[in-house]
């Protein structure tokens, strides 16, 4: 199993920790390389329904992951599917950026 997989596997489901949303939006955000990450990030909390991964590939100290998350905000439901990308620096991943397939 990937590192990816088995960090999915403890995080999920969501239901045990009181706010899922902020708290993955927190991990994603202190996670992300400094040169492409935000100078601050919004936690409007949606209702966290589930994330599956689709895909993944290592090479050397670059991941890339295929995901689907879903979510509702305002009882609406919502999907975002992306093709995310990771480098490795000094034994941690950090997100670099993604695509968002149509």
């Amino acid at each position: 199993m990937s590192e990816f997989r088995r960090l999915a596997a403890r995080t999920l489901p969501c239901s045990r920790v009181r706010n899922p949303w902020a708290d993955l939006t927190r991990v994603a955000f202190a996670k992300r390389d400094p040169s492409t990450r935000p100078t601050s990030i919004d936690l409007d909390t949606p209702k966290w329904l589930g994330l599956q991964v689709r895909h993944h590939q290592e090479t050397g100290d670059t991941v890339t992951v295929e995901l689907m998350a879903r979510y509702k905000v305002g009882g609406k439901a919502h999907r975002m599917h992306e093709i995310s990308r990771f480098n490795r620096e000094d034994g941690r991943r950090y997100y670099v950026d993604g695509d968002f397939p149509g």
